[in-house]
């Protein structure tokens, strides 16, 4: 770490512990000392007791983990490096890294050298260093596989088949489900774990099929509140599978952190959940700028932080609405920012909730100039101020001093300044009624206003801490509309918002994944697919139709692990589906409820390119292949090939169908202008994209892709992330509103059974479930656990090391407890990822349960609430 650990009690005086807090993080007990399972032995030594009398051995035979941990010891001369890319969802962190090979084996991975710039190297983290245990790991899925007939789902019983039987299987029983049902029966959860391929990803090759015949895209509803509450004001259209409403996505580059004053990290843990970016924060404070957390758990970011806020669990909106109160009661906001790029000052009608336009008053629009995205004639009309100045009102444009108050009847039209329906918003969140309901006291609610008004620019990380509850959405919209208030957005070193940018225009010609003629996919949420499989209906209103679906096919991801409502995808959904397949290098949770398991390659067993993304992440990689498949194992474009081929529709799938998928990548003005080539890349290994952000101007970024080109802090037209003819309350979604959380609230119905508060972090020892099957990682996070206060705990005679069982009306499961006191009391924490095998009883996702919210469509992780209670265990290994 490159500035000091501020947790210690030398440093305590930096930040201030709530009650329930102390500087004791983890008690002691039978989870102290070593976390191997093997007490007292190191990695090297574990690998070489186990790893022979394990499955490594059973895979490589007389070449094991054993043999291959001495090979690493040091360079040989004779080791062939190829250039690799880790591409799995951890928000597109994409690192590049040198695989040493030796003998036709992967022995271990290096850092990368960015022939660019070296600050910019990628910092694979020690997930990405375990791949070698990914690539030779006793779970490999070596052959396809078929459920032993007669068997449940789930029970493990497979026999090995050939790849012709499997191909005929699968297309056959597609074929039939086609002609019987349609082809939207066949649906594709579409996942993240290989996030950015091309071109083997679930959006390349893979989607081609689907989209070849019109199957169905099973949208996966995750990381979208954020996204969507920030895009309210920044863009507000609908947008759907991986459209993460680039253009709205407000956020400087991380790196821009440390031309800040102060770095707020808010409901985020990048120290664990987001390494590969750490260092850019690390950079900020090193830079001089002030790290503030806001969190209801003292996390190991925290540790560092010069002050923490630990705000009640799902009370942030509250809070941001008394900031934003206590911000225009003083008049503490930027006049000049908020006057020129925001609606603050635009005039709202009372009768409809729309902005005063020039034509509401008998002026009419003009021409005005050609879309270049429609390439149509636009009409300017423009929205309508009170000018102080004259004490008339005027187009925005033409204003003197446009007023930031008042309300105003214009030829009988009665309208209000915009900046005040904001504070009407917020005016019932007293500083006193906020403090009891977050937890703050009034001088920290104070000092979070100090610090956003007088110690900017703000830079404000947030993630998807407050993405994880029904109404996610709401609270990102009052932090984008605090954040514009004090100009603290897209200004450098102030920020708020999630970083896409640099893939924007990036990726090329989509005619090759939906080629001409070809009806391409039809969409749905994941949210509603049982639904849709129980009523063999899709849609409300005129929207509504039949849709039936009857089969899964899965690949890049695993659903039944990481999406809300284990039990129900269990017992209720997958019965309902007459056939499942699953594509996968490792048997996962969702492998083992399918009839069918297809093994497919790792990616250090086949070329591709892994283009710019999220975060930091602006470069075009290009990934060698650096071994040969192992075992029976096949790339997606070789599955589908089989597949579309033994369906009739092999045409689609040329032999030279990945050069082509490849060289479409750079098929965009992007690639053209900066010169980037596939030959280029192949040649390169990595080309800096070198993005230019709006940030870097001398004023900041002055427009917005809305329809006013402001932020629009008020929206008069909320519309739904995904559209399936629902109605949405309109009057809700204008201006950020708390309202009570289903389930995490303290006064709902489940808050007086369950009192305590339960959430799933990201943390450093797998991304979702991925790397859950590596040894290393395994030595050091051996089991599951669940993290319980110190108060909850005592009060059930809980101490580290007990197994205790976690319960609620949706599930249950069984775990160690490690007893935490960087948790407030009525909070715990189940890491996310462990598979149900890896469970003694149960699993953590029958905690959670499926919630639609008609606007987001996104799953709600956060909102669980359970009971613990100690238990027996025995014969656990």
């Amino acid at each position: 770490m490159r500035f000091k650990d501020r947790s210690n009690a030398a440093n305590s005086s930096l930040r201030t512990y709530p009650q329930g807090y102390s500087d004791t993080i983890f008690e002691g007990g039978d989870m102290s000392g070593t976390n191997s399972p093997k007490p007292g032995l190191t990695r090297r030594a574990f690998l070489k007791t186990t790893a022979v009398v394990g499955g490594a051995s059973a895979i490589l035979g007389a070449t094991s983990l054993t043999a291959l941990a001495d090979d690493t010891a040091s360079t040989s001369s004779q080791d062939d490096v190829y250039h690799v890319v880790c591409r799995i969802n951890c928000n597109v962190g994409s690192c590049g890294m040198d695989a040493h090979v030796r003998n036709g084996k992967l022995v271990k991975t290096t850092t990368m050298r960015n022939p660019t710039d070296e600050h910019w190297d990628r910092r694979p983290c020690l997930r990405g260093r375990s791949h070698l245990q990914w690539i030779y790991n006793e779970h490999r899925i070596k052959y396809p596989m078929r459920r032993v007939e007669g068997t449940e789902r789930g029970a493990g019983e497979w026999e090995r088949i050939s790849w012709d039987e499997a191909i005929d299987e699968i297309a056959s029983k597609f074929t039939d489900i086609i002609e019987q049902y349609g082809p939207q029966a066949i649906s594709f959860p579409s996942l993240t774990a290989d996030m950015g391929s091309v071109p083997q990803g679930i959006n390349t090759s893979a989607g081609r099929f689907r989209n070849i015949f019109g199957m169905t895209n099973v949208e996966y509803c995750l990381d979208f509140a954020t996204l969507v509450g920030i895009s309210r004001v920044t863009k507000n259209i609908p947008s759907t599978n991986f459209g993460h409403n680039i253009d709205a996505a407000t956020g400087n580059p991380l790196s821009d952190a440390q031309n800040s004053k102060t770095l707020v990290v808010w409901g985020a843990n990048p120290s664990e959940s987001w390494i590969h970016e750490w260092h850019w924060v690390c950079d900020a404070v090193e830079a001089g700028a002030k790290l503030v957390v806001v969190d209801p758990r003292f996390s190991t970011t925290a540790s560092k932080a010069d002050k923490f806020f630990p705000v009640k669990v799902a009370t942030d909106t509250p809070l941001v609405l008394s900031m934003i109160k206590i911000i225009i009661d003083r008049q503490l906001y930027d006049k000049k920012f908020i006057i020129e790029r925001t609606v603050s000052p635009f005039l709202v009608r009372e009768d409809n909730g729309q902005f005063l336009r020039a034509s509401d008053l008998g002026v009419e629009p003009v021409k005005g100039p050609i879309d270049k995205k429609t390439g149509k004639e636009t009409l300017v009309d423009p929205c309508v101020v009170w000018d102080s100045a004259s004490s008339l009102p005027c187009a925005v444009d033409a204003a003197v001093d446009p007023a930031l108050t008042g309300s105003y009847t214009i030829q009988g039209i009665k309208v209000r300044v915009c900046l005040d329906l904001i504070y009407e918003a917020s005016e019932s969140y007293t500083i006193e009624k906020t403090s009891a309901i977050t937890s703050l006291t009034p001088e920290q609610i104070e000092d979070l206003v100090d610090i956003y008004v007088n110690q900017k620019p703000v830079y404000t990380h947030i993630l998807y801490g407050v993405d994880r509850f029904c109404d996610g959405d709401v609270t990102a919209h009052a932090l984008t509309i605090l954040s514009a208030l004090t100009g603290n957005i897209g200004v450098r070193g102030g920020s708020f918002g999630v970083t896409w940018g640099a893939s924007a225009g990036f990726y090329g010609n989509t005619a090759m994944v939906t080629p001409e003629g070809t009806p391409g996919m039809e969409e749905v949420p994941w949210l509603l697919f049982h639904d849709i499989l129980k009523s063999g209906y899709y849609g409300e209103g005129d929207q509504r139709r039949e849709f039936p679906i009857k089969a899964m096919m899965t690949l890049s991801g695993n659903p039944i692990n990481n999406n809300v409502g284990l039990t129900e995808c269990v017992e209720e959904t997958l019965p309902m589906l007459d056939f499942v397949v699953t594509v996968d290098s490792i048997m996962s949770d969702t492998a083992q409820y399918s009839d069918i398991v297809l093994p497919a390659c790792h990616w250090f067993e086949f070329e591709g390119i892994v283009g710019p993304g999220a975060g930091t992440n602006h470069f075009a990689q290009f990934s060698e292949k650096a071994i040969e498949p192992l075992y029976e194992s096949k790339t997606n474009t070789e599955i589908f090939r089989l597949l579309a081929k033994k369906m009739g529709a092999g045409k689609y799938y040329p032999d030279d169908l990945e050069q082509q998928i490849m060289e479409s990548f750079f098929d965009n003005d992007i690639c053209r202008t900066g010169g980037y080539t596939l030959d280029r890349l192949k040649s390169e290994k990595t080309i800096f994209t070198n993005p230019s952000f709006d940030c870097e101007k001398p004023d900041g970024r002055t427009s917005w892709p809305t329809p006013t080109g402001r932020m629009e802090l008020y929206q008069p037209n909320p519309v739904p992330r995904f559209d399936w003819g629902q109605k949405i309350d309109v009057d809700f979604y204008r201006l950020p509103r708390y309202r009570p959380q289903t389930e995490v609230s303290v006064d709902s119905e489940p808050a007086a059974k369950y009192p305590i508060v339960n959430m799933n972090e990201h943390g450093r020892f797998r991304v979702h479930s991925s790397f859950g099957r590596n040894e290393w990682l395994r030595e050091l996070d051996p089991e599951p656990v669940i993290y319980l206060s110190r108060l909850d705990s005592e009060q059930r005679g809980i101490r580290t090391g007990d197994y205790v069982r976690a319960y609620n009306d949706h599930g249950s499961c069984t775990l160690k407890a490690v007893v935490d006191d960087s948790l407030p009391a009525g909070l715990s924490n189940i890491p996310k990822g462990w598979s149900k095998d890896q469970t003694i009883e149960g699993h953590y996702n029958a905690l959670s349960y499926r919630y639609i919210n008609s606007v987001t469509a996104n799953q709600q992780f956060a909102e669980q609430r359970i009971e613990i209670e100690k238990t027996e265990v025995s014969d656990h290994a």
